[in-house]
């Protein structure tokens, strides 16, 4: 491995469900389940047709006092990116929200307030975009993601892929390739990856 992490961020670093919900309950008078979407399309939890969810989405993202800039990190979050940190590796970001306008700056700002200045590099995709493209770009690593198709894609990427444990991925997980190392924190996932230190610079 090449000493770097890989993280998407919803799901794993920020809380992107807590949020989401809050903006629901706010502006839409929806009272949705705390524990999440049982699918990542979130028709069911919301009871939205998936047109109207990609549109609630993106006001969400990319509107003003949302609260898309101020999410909430994921549990373990902190203190798992404080201990890879420690240990040595580099992360970098790889982010599906919107590529461009006020989202970008929405992300950007969340990430720096929760965690500080600490990740390389930050790429934001288009929202629904594959990662497949961007995986491969990398020499090995650990990519750590809570969607499962992206996990996959970085399987053939040639990484390490961890998966974190969600209510919308659990029903997945049984016949999910074997490859993939499931979590329920980036601080489990740090002390699965710690015995492995990344190479000297």
């Amino acid at each position: 491995m090449s000493g770097l992490v890989l993280l998407d961020c919803d799901g794993v670093l920020l809380d992107y469900v807590a949020g989401f919900r809050e903006f629901l309950k706010d502006r839409y008078g929806l009272s949705l389940a705390a524990e999440g979407p049982c699918g990542f399309d979130m028709e069911v939890w919301t009871g939205l047709p998936r047109a109207e969810i990609r549109k609630v989405i993106n006001d969400f993202n990319g509107g003003a006092e949302t609260g898309f800039d101020s999410l909430p990190p994921m549990p373990g979050a902190l203190e798992g990116v404080s201990r890879l940190l420690g240990s040595g590796y580099r992360l970098q970001v790889l982010s599906s929200a919107d590529a461009g306008g006020s989202s970008v700056r929405s992300r950007l700002k969340n990430l720096e307030t929760i965690f500080g200045d600490v990740f390389e590099e930050v790429t934001l995709i288009g929202l629904g975009g594959s990662k497949r493209e961007i995986l491969s770009r990398f020499e090995p690593a650990e990519w750590v993601d809570d969607h499962l198709p992206n996990a996959i894609a970085g399987i053939g990427a040639g990484h390490r892929c961890h998966v974190i444990r969600q209510s919308h991925n659990r029903s997945l997980q049984a016949s999910a390739p074997a490859e993939l190392t499931w979590s329920d924190s980036l601080l489990d996932i740090h002390s699965l990856i710690s015995p492995d230190p990344p190479p000297s610079p």
